[in-house]
């Protein structure tokens, strides 16, 4: 079975996005670069500047300028999650909105009132990983 993390991103250009974390790419085409995060088995494909018209998640209130895909590996999950945790703790700061899913289900939400909502749908997932998350945070 394999997990995605969905985590868009705005106003952050993708060059931010991968001098920000150690992104090391491995193809660059038109409009995705993909590559890793670190060597941590976490692999990730960032869709530069995408068009609006792909974004069709109605709880989105913003206009994301980058999307960033995640993948762990799963066997190497601990290391993976890591690379994951402080992917998130590096780019929810520095945007101004941002929003992260997993397999389709949201995560998080920042909306442009610089409160970071923590969405508990997936109460064990955020049991597991909510003491390395390093920014203000609300729960719904």
């Amino acid at each position: 079975m394999s997990i995605d993390y969905q985590f868009y991103l705005a106003p952050l250009p993708y060059t931010s996005v991968m001098t920000s974390i150690d992104f090391r790419t491995r193809e660059d085409r038109e409009h995705v670069v993909q590559g890793e995060i670190g060597n941590s088995g976490l692999t990730a494909c960032l869709v530069k500047n995408p068009a609006p018209d792909e974004f069709s998640r109605e709880e989105l209130q913003f206009s994301p300028t980058c999307q960033l895909i995640l993948s762990p590996d799963l066997g190497n999950y601990e290391q993976s999650m890591s690379a994951l945790i402080a992917t998130i703790n590096q780019l929810v700061p520095m945007a101004k909105a941002s929003a992260l899913y997993m397999n389709n289900e949201l995560l998080l939400l920042d909306k442009l009132d610089n409160q970071t909502t923590l969405y508990t749908s997936d109460k064990d997932w955020w049991d597991e990983h909510i003491e390395n998350i390093r920014f203000p945070h609300s729960q719904r």
